[in-house]
């Protein structure tokens, strides 16, 4: 049986949404590894910390290398979503 629009369009839904549960519980783990499986390869990291503006890292090594930056110098505290 062929699925209808609606259906694809609620498993889309579905699975961005695991995609951000992931996210968001490897971020706060720091789990970098995880962290960057979910990104694309010209993914685009602008750090909100450090020299106003702030950093922009490009490119899956540079946002690695930014976000392992952030990792150790910002102290995270919020909840992980479940």
């Amino acid at each position: 049986m062929k699925a209808t629009r609606i259906e694809l369009q609620e498993s889309r839904v579905v699975q961005r949404r695991n995609l951000l549960k992931k996210f968001a519980k490897a971020w706060g783990e720091r789990d970098i590894d995880t962290v960057m499986a979910c990104m694309t390869t010209n993914c685009v990291y602008e750090a909100s910390v450090g020299p106003e503006p702030g950093t922009t890292f490009q490119g899956a090594d540079q946002v690695r290398r930014g976000i392992l930056q952030m990792f150790a110098h910002v102290r995270l505290e919020f909840p992980i979503c479940s």
